[in-house]
């Protein structure tokens, strides 16, 4: 089989002309300078413009066409090369794209995870450093949030909130539904803590008043987009439903700013002696019915 090729080989070359040679040559040293040259200048222009963004991705999207780019103008000169040898590069090209076909039904999900690769680096719904709620489809099995840490074109490497590293196929995340709370205004994530105060008009509008000042001022609650809002939600059988809504600052430190803030209202309501709620027990006795508070039923 080698024998075979060195002598067509051999025989195509015994079978050159000057003329022939010189195009060979040029055609050679053209390939060689453009291949260098074009995909050089795509990296100097293309890292320019990503130095002006902020996201992460850009550099490797420049790398990606210079590469590829390089990669087509070898290929170019080398099909024009055989082809002046007198090679019939037909059977090549459709050698190629039957090549093509199989490894498309072979690695099918491959494939589909690099077209989703390229999708993800275009369009950028997230990108490396920002936090992203995790696929439902995993289960929720590592955490429901993770930090982006590497996009590649088959899969991204999320570092999930348990301390596990992911590899999650780029086809996954395109055909579900990821929240980026690192985009703009919302990587302030909002936060919601509801407590249940007794009735009494004094005693709910002391409680609206207080929650709103100390969540103002729990470190890691942050003023902007805008300030704490605390609401009174609803009437309930023996209490009245607070609901506060706040923002915190990033959504890494999302669950402990929480803990502090529910810490701080309870200490809050404490010191300045707002009565929580508590659950009423009925207790029918005969044809009467009275009410009292969990403490005194026990």
């Amino acid at each position: 089989m080698i024998e075979t090729i060195l002598q067509a080989i051999r025989a195509a070359w015994n079978s050159v002309s000057w003329t022939t040679l010189g195009w060979l040559i040029i055609i050679s040293l053209v390939s060689l300078v453009v291949g260098s040259i074009l995909p050089a200048l795509i990296r100097f222009w293309g890292m320019r413009y990503a130095q002006r963004t902020s996201t992460a991705s850009d550099d490797f999207v420049v790398n990606l066409v210079a590469r590829t780019v390089q990669v087509a103008i070898y290929l170019v000169g080398l099909f024009v090369l055989l082809s002046l040898l007198g090679f019939n590069i037909t059977p090549l090209l459709t050698g190629a794209g039957v090549f093509g076909l199989l490894l498309g039904l072979i690695g099918r999900d491959l494939f589909a995870n690099t077209l989703a690769g390229l999708w993800i680096i275009s369009e950028r719904p997230y990108d490396v450093g920002q936090r992203i709620l995790l696929p439902k489809s995993l289960g929720d099995i590592h955490g429901g949030w993770g930090d982006v840490v590497a996009i590649g074109l088959r899969s991204t490497h999320v570092l999930s909130v348990d301390g596990v590293m992911l590899t999650i196929p780029n086809s996954l995340l395109v055909n579900d539904a990821v929240a980026n709370f690192g985009y703009g205004d919302s990587a302030r994530l909002r936060a919601r803590v509801r407590v249940g105060v007794q009735r009494g008009a004094d005693n709910v509008r002391r409680a609206l008043e207080v929650a709103r000042t100390t969540i103002d001022n729990t470190p890691g609650v942050c003023s902007v987009p805008k300030s704490a809002e605390v609401l009174a939600r609803d009437f309930r059988h023996y209490d009245v439903l607070l609901e506060a809504r706040f923002y915190v600052e990033s959504p890494r430190e999302f669950r402990p700013v929480k803990s502090a803030v529910i810490q701080a209202l309870l200490d809050a309501f404490e010191a300045q002696g707002i009565r929580l709620s508590e659950p009423l027990t009925r207790v029918h006795v005969g044809v009467s019915a009275m009410e009292v508070g969990q403490a005194e039923f026990e």
